[in-house]
């Protein structure tokens, strides 16, 4: 039960924080950018650091956080504060950061120390006698292990649950199949949920071992109920707002063209987005219902999702520029920002437009807005491309 208050508590104070703070962000603030297919980041680093891209290959020293988002990330021998990773395979080996959050397929924490918290989701998540976690771990997934140390509570819910680590607090584990292992020590309470426990003779429970039926299962109005659903929230757009960062710095022409329409022809982006929002999906389902149509309605069907993140990520740019000439009022508004400025405000942007979004009716109103008029000027523009040079807007320099 602390432990449900605590991290409820601490990522609402950092969110409030972080909204509080922003208007007073620097001009100077720096990060560094890296995309492409095949990325290596090293060396010691000052500022926040943003990745993006099929294979990323990270042992760099940071003071400050780092974001990656990919097919593979490896991390080995990183030092960092803050890590958040969204990707298809993740192995971290030989790292020092403060917290992990993690939204994977599969997660493989081999050996190192994460000095204060591990949130994780993903199918398979795997942390090593090699490792420690200093503070408490939150994990949902699949086939679940945690063999290290964990220095406070721990939570973990999913299919197949495995601990082979002594546990500082309380230990909440909920799933198809719970085993505790050879010599664990739980020094708080164990509450678990499984339709089959094991617990190895030689483990032991300081606290008090509370055992919850198989059908009582907990009410969505609960406490564990509402985190789980807030966690769930969190790794959802966790993974979002990494999606939107790499197109804003993968597409920069086509950010920068869109923001030009946005400014000069609102009206006209917001018509051709409720055009495409609302035909497109219709004309495809109509194709799929002829013979011959079905392979266009699959393609028609394809463009229309490929086409929506990139709208809204069009909107999160256009607001990352707008605040950022509110804030830092730079002498040339119109000169072409750098990725590191690109990245920077549009995840300062995406960061208020999330808080907004949590108003009743009026967030709602907002977030369809954006991606209507977003989705109106990345058609628009990019049709124009594609009808003058066969191929989307070449890059701006960065």
């Amino acid at each position: 039960m602390a432990f449900t208050h605590m991290m409820m508590a601490r990522l609402t104070v950092c969110l409030a924080l972080a909204t509080l703070l922003l208007p007073a962000v620097p001009a100077a603030a720096q990060i560094a950018a890296q995309s492409g297919e095949g990325i290596t980041a090293d060396g010691e680093r000052e500022d926040m650091t943003f990745l993006a891209g099929d294979e990323i290959s990270v042992s760099l020293s940071s003071n400050d956080d780092v974001f990656a988002a990919g097919g593979e990330i490896i991390l080995d021998g990183t030092q960092a504060d803050h890590v958040f990773l969204g990707a298809g395979d993740v192995t971290l080996r030989n790292v020092a950061i403060r917290d992990l959050v993690a939204g994977v397929g599969s997660l493989t924490v081999a050996s190192g120390t994460i000095e204060d918290d591990l949130i994780a989701f993903g199918g398979n998540i795997t942390v090593d006698e090699g490792a420690s976690i200093g503070g408490s771990a939150v994990i949902y997934g699949g086939n679940l292990t945690v063999s290290a140390p964990v220095g406070q509570d721990l939570r973990m819910a999913g299919g197949n649950l495995e601990i082979n680590g002594d546990i500082g607090g309380d230990a909440n584990l909920a799933g198809d199949s719970v085993v505790i292992g050879p010599g664990v020590t739980i020094a708080g309470d164990l509450t678990h949920q499984a339709a089959r426990f094991e617990m190895d003779d030689s483990a032991s429970v300081l606290g008090e071992i509370i055992v919850l039926e198989v059908d009582d299962k907990p009410s969505g109005f609960s406490l564990q109920g509402i985190l789980g659903a807030f966690l769930f929230a969190l790794a959802f757009l966790s993974g979002l707002g990494l999606l939107m960062l790499a197109i804003i710095a993968l597409l920069p022409g086509l950010m920068a063209s869109s923001r030009d329409m946005i400014r000069t022809n609102a009206m006209g982006a917001i018509g051709i987005g409720l055009g495409v929002l609302i035909v497109m999906p219709l004309l495809a389902g109509v194709l799929f219902i002829t013979m011959f149509g079905a392979p266009a309605g699959g393609v028609l069907l394809a463009l229309y999702l490929a086409l929506l993140p990139i709208g809204f990520a069009a909107f999160v740019y256009v607001a990352g520029m707008k605040l950022r000439d509110l804030v830092s009022k730079p002498e040339n508004a119109e000169a072409v920002p750098s990725l590191g400025q690109r990245l920077l405000w549009s995840f300062l942007a995406g960061l208020t437009l999330l808080v907004v979004g949590v108003i009743p009716i009026i967030g709602g109103i907002i977030w369809f807005i954006g991606l209507v008029i977003g989705l109106g000027a990345v058609t628009t523009r990019g049709a124009q491309a594609l009808a003058h040079t066969g191929m989307p807007p070449a890059p701006s320099s960065i």
